[in-house]
């Protein structure tokens, strides 16, 4: 392995590479079952000869595309989502799929022999797979894994407190459509358990197949060829159109068929009609930053060092003043310092927003990685010809982190497969918890950018993400206190990152942007997740921009937004943005701060807006709106109810913000 990896190995320590039960008898109950047959089964009875329901139609057609649409997640290695899981996982989360197909099946199978019980088989298995598909949809990441305790405590970390008057499932719109779905399909599976309707279902059934079927049944073979040619036609179907849509409700056919705008902001048909104070501008006027703050030229080369979860209030530049980042608040001695927002916990999202300058969707649906050819800072400085790259240990199948990257226009993509190839080219093979190992961003070799070209490189760590498994991490201790250490850890990878660039020469002339992806919220010392928490631990991060050499201490920088960074950065290097649409500004405009504007991230809809020491929250779909004070509770969690005649207009102002971005990121995904 490169000598900067191992060199940092001896400093840092020793790697982490390493079926129901009878109902009682009783001669009313048998008789009343006896007299539910008879009503049933003239309903389903054989069908006539020329036409056989078989497995049904519609059965095959579901199957088929089940089978494709695992067998591409199979074929494209999805099944990587979670850095432990193996081939073997991916086959038993598939068979969660399976068994709800079968108990379909058989329902199916048993309403055609006259059974009564076929109905409740139906029902049951229906139920099951609606369920299932709907959560695997709510999880998103998780879509491929079985139901087990797991989404029950990710469900339970959302149900915090927001307030003593707001809960974080005000506005639920996912569980709305959830419930919706499943109370039409019980309400269509007791209809059909009425004879009268029941003989209607089966005559359209039995009408349907014999549009579709040769006039003799299909043998078994062929039946089962029939399959197969369905479901290699629906994986290639599959595999045209889901490389360009990664990750979002779409991903899950059923769940995408009953809930197609899940969680969607009503109202988000189109930005150009759209009201909001944060549209985006094409004009904006950069470039001359380097001569205001007295630097003989701008730098030619960029890293941008996005640290993950790193709040703002955990770090050594934060109010405790905590020995969590010591080398940071080193380098922020001589560099340009400033708090920085956030607009929601995703970090494929925050990426979105720092290397682009645009805000991103609220919606689940991670519409952020469905635009290719967007603009931004990587694209921007490719065409001025840097060399641009993206070093990661994070596994980039995570919300198609990798299409993202793709589409701002880096040039290489290194994530955990490329530096597992690299690691193992080296004889240095990574095990699997090497995935939380900010280290192996030292095995990427930096002198490829030794050459003539400038370049932008980005790293984005991992060690800090929840659980906090870094290499020597203690698992006993409490998970606040096990972030902390992460965050120290983290920070010393940093340091080594600073040396390995002085090392080969590539100080001179490089502008260092290190800032955060969001922050991290605990309760009592437990993380409790950061979806639909409002507060500022979890929006409010650290950003400094730092050049080797020079002293930019003496200027004052605003309060800064994640949209904010790309034009900053473009200001430093003395590079215009003229055509370039963006939301953000430069910090060094000579403007004061402008309003911050926040969202949530989840299954519960919230925005927020921060100017100056007011905090206004609001919950788009019930209309409920809070403020709090941040100077006298700095951690934004006292929030005070504002009676509904009162504020109209930040209501108003915050809602448009959301619609606005949503149909904003719609229209450019519908451009492509």
């Amino acid at each position: 392995a490169p000598s900067a990896y191992l060199a940092a190995d001896a400093k840092l320590g020793p790697s982490a590479l390493p079926l129901p039960p009878a109902a009682p008898g009783g001669g009313a109950l048998r008789a009343a079952r006896r007299r539910w047959r008879s009503a049933a089964r003239p309903a389903v009875a054989a069908p006539p000869a020329g036409g056989e329901i078989a497995a049904g139609p519609v059965l095959l057609l579901l199957l088929a595309l089940l089978l494709a649409w695992k067998g591409y997640g199979l074929l494209a290695g999805d099944y990587r989502v979670l850095d432990t899981w193996s081939a073997l996982d991916y086959v038993g989360a598939s068979a969660q799929d399976l068994f709800a197909w079968s108990l379909v099946a058989v329902g199916w199978l048993a309403l055609r022999r006259g059974r009564a019980a076929g109905i409740a088989w139906l029902a049951v298995g229906a139920n099951v797979l609606l369920l299932t598909q709907l959560v695997d949809a709510r999880l998103k990441v998780r879509f491929l894994q079985p139901l087990t305790l797991d989404w029950l405590r990710f469900l339970r970390s959302e149900a915090r407190t927001l307030s003593q008057d707001a809960s974080v499932f005000t506005g639920n719109a996912f569980w709305k459509g959830a419930v919706v779905s499943l109370l039409m399909l019980n309400a269509t599976l007791a209809a059909a358990a009425v004879p009268g309707a029941a003989r209607a279902w089966r005559r359209a059934a039995v009408g349907a197949w014999r549009r579709v079927a040769p006039r003799r049944a299909l043998p078994g073979r062929a039946r089962l060829r029939s399959v197969a040619v369905a479901a290699a036609l629906g994986l290639a179907g599959v595999a045209l159109v889901a490389p360009a849509r990664p990750y979002g409700l779409h991903r899950n056919f059923l769940a995408g068929l009953v809930l197609p705008r899940a969680n969607a902001v009503a109202g988000a048909t189109g930005h150009a009609d759209r009201p909001s104070d944060q549209r985006v501008r094409s004009d904006l006027d950069v470039g001359g930053a380097a001569a205001r703050l007295g630097l003989a030229r701008p730098p030619r080369n960029v890293v941008l060092y996005v640290v993950e979860s790193m709040a703002l209030e955990a770090t050594s530049l934060g109010a405790s003043g905590a020995d969590t980042t010591p080398f940071l608040a080193e380098l922020a001695r001589t560099s340009l310092v400033t708090p920085a927002y956030a607009q929601l916990p995703n970090s494929t999202k925050a990426m979105f927003s720092l290397l682009t300058g645009l805000y991103a969707s609220q919606v689940m649906e991670v519409l952020e990685c469905q635009i290719p050819g967007v603009t931004g800072l990587a694209r921007s400085l490719r065409e001025r010809g840097y060399a641009t790259a993206t070093v990661t240990p994070q596994h980039l199948y995570f919300q198609g982190a990798r299409t993202a990257f793709r589409n701002y226009g880096f040039e290489e993509i290194a994530g955990f497969l490329e530096l597992e190839q690299v690691a193992a080219a080296a004889g240095a093979p990574l095990g699997k918890q090497a995935v939380h190992d900010d280290r192996v961003v030292l095995l990427w070799d930096l002198d490829r950018l030794a050459g003539e070209r400038p370049f932008l490189v980005t790293y984005y760590t991992n060690s800090s993400h929840y659980p906090y498994a870094f290499p020597g991490h203690d698992p006993e201790v409490a998970d606040e206190d096990r972030y902390r250490a992460a965050l120290r850890y983290t920070d010393d990878v940093l340091r080594e990152v600073y040396a390995e660039f002085e090392r080969r020469g590539l100080l001179e002339d490089t502008l260092f942007v290190i800032t955060s992806d969001h922050g991290e919220d605990f309760t009592d010392g437990r993380f409790t997740g950061r979806g639909a928490s409002m507060r500022e631990s979890t929006h409010r991060v650290p950003l400094l921009f730092h050049v080797p050499g020079a002293d930019l201490s003496g200027t004052e920088l605003p309060v800064a937004r994640h949209v904010d960074v790309f034009p900053t950065v473009m200001d430093l290097l003395g590079h215009g943005l003229e055509g370039v649409p963006v939301q953000g500004r430069s910090l060094l405009d000579g403007h004061g701060a402008q309003p911050a504007y926040l969202n949530s991230f989840g299954t519960c809809r919230f925005a927020a807006r921060v100017d100056g020491a007011r905090k206004h929250v609001y919950a788009l779909d019930a209309d409920e709106l809070w403020v709090a004070d941040l100077v006298a509770d700095a951690t934004g969690r006292t929030l005070v109810p504002v009676p509904r005649e009162q504020d109209r207009d930040v209501r108003r102002e915050l809602r448009d913000f959301t619609v606005y971005n949503e149909a904003l990121l719609r229209d450019l995904a519908d451009r492509r």
